[in-house]
């Protein structure tokens, strides 16, 4: 066991890094995803997942009933943040862009 601490401490620090470097490059004033106007992308990116999740749910639907209908409230959550995510978007076209 004491040959893993000093990799569980290096693996601490460099999260604690990755995590910090992250969080100031999005509050970053001026920087970050928000001011490169990615509204349209996070869109998309909700989209697609919505898509993906839908195919998985009518494939595994076919092959098991059960699990497909417990992957219904799974694609309803995504429906419910695909329409908040563009509400965000077309709400604030100055900090995201857009938004038609």
């Amino acid at each position: 066991m004491a040959g893993l601490a000093p990799q569980g401490g290096s693996a601490g620090r460099r999260w604690r890094w990755a995590s910090s470097s992250f969080n100031w490059f999005l509050t970053r004033p001026g920087a970050g995803c928000f001011s490169l106007k990615w509204g349209a992308l996070a869109f998309l990116d909700i989209l697609v997942l919505w898509v993906l999740i839908a195919a998985t749910t009518a494939l595994v639907w076919r092959r098991r009933p059960l699990a497909g209908a417990l992957l219904v409230p799974y694609l309803g959550w995504v429906t419910f943040a695909l329409f908040l995510s563009r509400a965000v978007w077309r709400l604030n076209p100055a900090l995201l862009g857009g938004g038609a």
